[in-house]
């Protein structure tokens, strides 16, 4: 069983903080889209990994825009919640994997500063950063799996509905 919300922050109700999680994770997307974009162009005489990186970074933000789409629906169905909460995972999991592996590198990515420059506040205000961004993922999650939870109790209430007056 899984933690979940009754509702969103601020006393929204776990629709209207979907769609807001909606809203904003389309807009983070398209604006990292943009950002990564710019950062190879600028950077003509980018290494072949680095470009993977950013080319990897490019398509998660795409990805995040086709499952955060189906968030800003008003009459949304259960199933359609489902990409979202299964790509924050993957997300989270390859996040938490890249820090425990390479700490150093993914820092220095995520800084934009080049490793051998990476100095310990920078390393301490990244790993903050990182954390904070961590905790709003994982409580957006919570909001989306409750609210995919409340919409699924909602759909076999009135199926249960239906059975009986059928009888």
């Amino acid at each position: 069983m899984c933690i979940r919300v009754n509702q969103c922050c601020c006393g929204c109700t776990l629709q209207t903080g979907t769609r807001t999680i909606g809203w904003i994770s389309l807009l983070l997307a398209v604006i990292c889209i943009v950002y990564y974009s710019m950062e190879i162009s600028k950077n003509v005489l980018i290494s072949a990994e680095n470009y993977y990186w950013w080319i990897a970074l490019i398509v998660d933000s795409t990805v995040w825009i086709v499952v955060s789409i189906p968030l800003l629906d008003k009459n949304c169905r259960p199933k359609l919640l489902l990409p979202y909460l299964v790509m924050g995972v993957i997300d989270l999991l390859i996040i938490s994997i890249a820090l425990l592996l390479y700490p150093l590198p993914s820092i220095a990515l995520i800084a934009n500063i080049p490793e051998s420059d990476l100095l310990t506040a920078d390393i301490i205000s990244c790993s903050i950063a990182i954390i904070i961004v961590v905790a709003i993922g994982i409580y957006n999650w919570l909001v989306i799996y409750s609210y995919r939870k409340q919409l699924l109790e909602i759909e076999t209430e009135q199926n249960s509905a239906n059975e009986i007056s059928m009888l």
